[in-house]
């Protein structure tokens, strides 16, 4: 009796250790935070929850834009918290397609442009399932993940003209400046559509970006 109470109090000490290093390991090393988070998204995806598997990628989302912050300051503009809320069963069949599809692997290892072109998707898809309200955010955020890629950048002043709101869409032209890479595109995207108040199909760079990204 005296051997095996003395046994289960090491087996519950090394478990209690094993965890407590587990929890530092976890806490410490950012890739493997967004690879849990993006685990779980996925495995909630699975079993049709995409409301809470969604909340999980944008957590893994998140650690990544806390770090580019430290680079980018003006990312604090353009980082929103995204309300996911789908009010219709094909566009939760959407997203659960696109969840269900992440590369894991890839994403968790924070390749910024692919994480970021995961948000663009969910966008696309809110705005062919007519949920407009989800747009915005999700374009903001795949900005906020690869702010050095243009594409998100014109594809958001875009969607902007096209809803009207000119403004909004000088705001995100002229934040698009304050990054060295997407300079050029924002500028011809302003030469070409915002001065003439033309815009473009909603996704009319998806062709780019997939061959891109």
């Amino acid at each position: 009796m005296k051997h095996s109470k003395i046994i289960l109090v090491i087996f519950a000490f090394t478990t209690l250790v094993l965890l407590s290093e587990g929890l530092y390991q976890f806490r410490n090393n950012i890739n493997l935070q967004a690879k849990t988070y993006l685990i779980f998204a996925r495995f909630l995806a699975n079993k049709s929850r995409v409301g809470p598997a969604l909340i999980y990628l944008e957590k893994a989302a998140n650690i990544r834009v806390s770090q580019l912050k430290k680079v980018y300051p003006n990312l604090e503009d353009i980082t929103p918290e995204v309300p996911f809320i789908p009010n219709n069963e094909q566009l939760i069949e959407s997203f659960k397609l696109i969840l269900l599809s992440l590369d894991i692997q890839t994403l968790s290892q924070f390749k910024p442009e692919k994480l970021g072109k995961v948000f663009y998707t969910l966008g696309l898809a809110a705005y062919e399932n007519k949920e407009p309200i989800l747009v915005i955010p999700l374009f903001q955020k795949a900005i906020s993940l690869a702010p050095e890629w243009s594409y998100f950048h014109v594809e958001l002043a875009n969607f902007y003209v096209m809803m009207g709101q000119d403004q909004e869409a000088k705001n995100t032209l002229e934040k698009c400046f304050n990054f060295k890479n997407p300079k050029e595109h924002c500028q011809q995207y302003i030469n070409n559509n915002f001065e003439s108040e033309i815009y473009e199909k909603v996704g009319f760079l998806k062709e780019a970006i997939n061959e891109k990204i």
